[in-house]
């Protein structure tokens, strides 16, 4: 366990000053953002969540999860570059299983913090746009907030119900959907390191899944999450497997 410590914290520590710029720029962008679109009278009297949505706040998060991903495999690259530390990496007296779940556990580091930055970006944006809300009953303009107004936009938000799952199965497809993107992103740049470019037609078929599955969350669909969070845990565990076997073969030297 101490040579997986040891290499989580080494590989974490490549991308650590770039990954907390992109949190910071995740949690203070929806601040500009809302501040802009709160200058627009029409919005005043609309939703968090709507407001939130048309700001350009879930396209801004978009930017920087594909950030994030460009680190992620900026990070197993670096081991490719001048220092070519991936042979010492694999030259090391440790089990290759542990080089391949150490550089997966700096992901799913990665992509967690950078939720918990969104969430934070959201509960802030809240607490100081919320009071420039209006509500007009009876020809008369109030300013009050809302009581359980955050709570009530998580429930009514898409979006934000993928980030913050309140319920069992939206948790599960969000987990899973969350341990599927970071396999996938994984094994992708393993199949391309060990040319093994056949790879890459069952990493699309899974991104296109894990769009479908978003997508029909977001479209609020009667479908059984389960059946799509059970096909995304089969995948990983897929890549998962494949991804070790090729470490272990010094495939990706």
């Amino acid at each position: 366990m101490k040579s997986y410590y040891r290499l989580v914290n080494y590989q974490f520590m490549w991308i650590l000053k770039p990954l907390i710029l992109v949190y910071v720029g995740t949690i203070i962008s929806p601040l500009f953002l809302l501040n802009a679109a709160m200058q627009d009278y029409n919005n005043i009297h609309s939703r968090f969540e709507d407001v939130f949505a048309s700001s350009g706040c879930v396209m801004a998060f978009a930017i920087y999860f594909a950030a994030t991903c460009g680190l992620c495999i900026a990070s197993i690259y670096a081991g490719y570059w001048k220092s070519k530390s991936i042979y010492t990496l694999l030259a090391l007296p440790i089990k290759r299983e542990v080089i391949y779940f150490s550089e997966l556990t700096v992901f799913f580091i990665c992509f967690i913090g950078l939720i918990a930055s969104q969430l934070v970006g959201i509960f802030l944006g809240y607490a100081l746009f919320t009071p420039t809300l209006v509500r007009t009953i009876n020809g008369e303009t109030y300013y009050l907030r809302m009581q359980n107004g955050l709570f009530l936009s998580l429930i009514r938000s898409s979006f934000f119900r993928i980030l913050l799952p309140l319920g069992i199965e939206s948790f599960v497809s969000s987990l899973t959907t969350l341990i599927a993107t970071v396999s996938t992103l994984y094994y992708s740049v393993l199949c391309e390191r060990s040319r093994r470019y056949f790879g890459f037609i069952p990493v699309i078929a899974v991104i296109i899944f894990i769009i479908y599955t978003i997508t029909q969350r977001i479209n609020m669909s009667n479908a059984n999450t389960y059946i799509n969070s059970l096909i995304l845990l089969l995948c990983s565990a897929f890549f998962t497997w494949h991804g070790v076997k090729l470490v272990k073969r010094s495939a990706i030297a």
